[in-house]
């Protein structure tokens, strides 16, 4: 900012400081001691970032459009080889770097070889380079997105539902359903609706023989309360229900930044 490459958006400025006044009145009032200093700062600091823009000229969003265009095609790619490569060489090797990096360096309390329900020797693909096959279903579907919206290539589009389907992971399934059928019938692209057919009609016929049903079963996690997609998308509310409410102290200022880590085994439910 200093240097006039970036500049303050004053509305989004505003915005920071009621929310880490809100924040900070949490803290204070809220708190249950359980209060994550650490964590506060982290997302202090993450969310200042947001205060600053850059200017729109020289073309510089197109450019940056088009390097995360090349980075998910490159990982797709990865993703891809990677799921079918454990043919090749089969167990974790080619989904974690604990045999091969020193593990100061390795973020830990991710899963990083899930196995693919149906599929005991196959496992879900992390896209070689991310923590989990959610990350890599999320990078591809928000991948798919921008496609959709910038650069409407069917082959490269393909590309992305091929990485979003060997990651087997709801996470990115619930975003891509959300919102590309909504854009393509927006868009009037009658290439893509037809591309959108036909893969529906694929995935109708020879559903069993490609093991689709082990991505469509998982929409029935979100009966299951002990099971990720309840955790990421239901649960919360529950336990807002069950920890936030029932006290007028706690519904006004909540328990505190970084709270949430004392009731990760403390409910019958996933958190």
């Amino acid at each position: 900012a200093g240097m006039g490459i970036l500049r303050v958006n004053v509305p989004r400025l505003i915005l920071f400081c009621v929310a880490m006044a809100a924040m900070t009145l949490s803290t204070a009032l809220g708190s249950t001691g359980q209060v994550s200093a650490t964590s506060f700062m982290l997302l202090i600091v993450l969310y200042a970032t947001y205060v600053f823009e850059l200017p729109a000229q020289n073309g510089r969003f197109e450019q940056t459009a088009r390097t995360f265009r090349a980075l998910s095609t490159f990982v797709a790619i990865a993703g891809i080889v990677q799921f079918f490569g454990q043919r090749v060489v089969p167990g974790p090797t080619l989904f974690t770097f604990e045999s091969f990096l020193p593990p100061k360096i390795i973020s830990h309390g991710f899963n990083y070889v899930i196995p693919v329900p149906g599929l005991p020797s196959m496992n879900k693909s992390n896209g070689f380079f991310l923590l989990e096959p959610s990350s890599f279903s999320q990078l591809m579907a928000f991948a798919s997105i921008v496609e959709i919206l910038l650069f409407h290539s069917a082959r490269r589009l393909l590309l992305f539902i091929a990485g979003l389907l060997v990651s087997f992971s709801g996470t990115g399934l619930l975003l891509f359903f959300a919102i590309v059928p909504a854009f393509v019938i927006k868009q009037g692209n009658l290439r893509l609706v037809l591309l959108f057919v036909v893969l529906a009609l694929c995935g109708l016929a020879f559903g069993g023989a490609l093991h689709l049903t082990a991505i469509t079963e998982r929409i029935g996690e979100f009966t299951s309360d002990r099971s990720s997609a309840f955790a990421r998308f239901l649960s919360p509310f529950y336990l807002l229900s069950d920890v936030a409410f029932p006290h007028i102290r706690s519904t006004l200022f909540g328990l505190g930044p970084g709270s949430i880590d004392a009731f990760f085994d403390a409910t019958d439910y996933q958190v």
